[in-house]
């Protein structure tokens, strides 16, 4: 019995590592959540990325580089002449887990309604310390805000939004 939950252990230990990205904590999924919500909300589907010819996007932009690493953003651009406000997108996870691309269906459907929406990659728990993802965050804002006439972000009108991660 002992052995056979030894076995199982290793063997979750060792899949986590294998087919994580980097052994990141991926506890914080698209997949996983939806598992979760399910039980509760058996009506939900996962939504589906839909391009808009509305709406440019351009991804893996990098906004900052650390000693270790680039750290990068997806830009959901509403195709218009004039500014616009700008919806800065984060993840859930807990600031442990999860990833930016999660944010793709929603922002495509923000940036469709006129936005410039702004999905983060920044650095998780496991990678650096509290204050560290905060840092990037703010970090992520003053890189579109000075590069506001690229994006044709309005930089007074700029808002943060939240995944919840329960």
């Amino acid at each position: 019995m002992i052995m056979k939950a030894l076995f199982i252990f290793l063997f979750s230990v060792t899949f986590n590592l294998i087919y994580s990205q980097n052994g990141k904590d991926t506890s914080f999924t698209v997949q996983s959540e939806y598992k979760k919500q399910l039980k509760k909300y058996p009506q939900i589907k996962i939504a589906i990325p839909q391009q808009n010819p509305l709406v440019l996007e351009q991804k893996d932009i990098v906004y900052y580089t650390t000693e270790n690493r680039s750290l990068h953003l997806d830009a959901y651009i509403f195709k218009a002449n004039e500014k616009r406000s700008a919806v800065v997108m984060l993840h859930g996870g807990g600031w442990k887990s999860g990833d930016k691309s999660m944010m793709q269906p929603f922002a495509e459907k923000i940036a469709s309604y006129g936005y410039h929406c702004f999905a983060i990659e920044y650095r998780l728990s496991d990678e650096a310390q509290y204050p560290a993802g905060i840092e990037d965050v703010r970090k992520a804002i003053t890189y579109i805000k000075n590069n506001a006439e690229k994006f044709g972000v309005d930089v007074n009108k700029i808002a943060i939004l939240g995944q919840f991660y329960e």
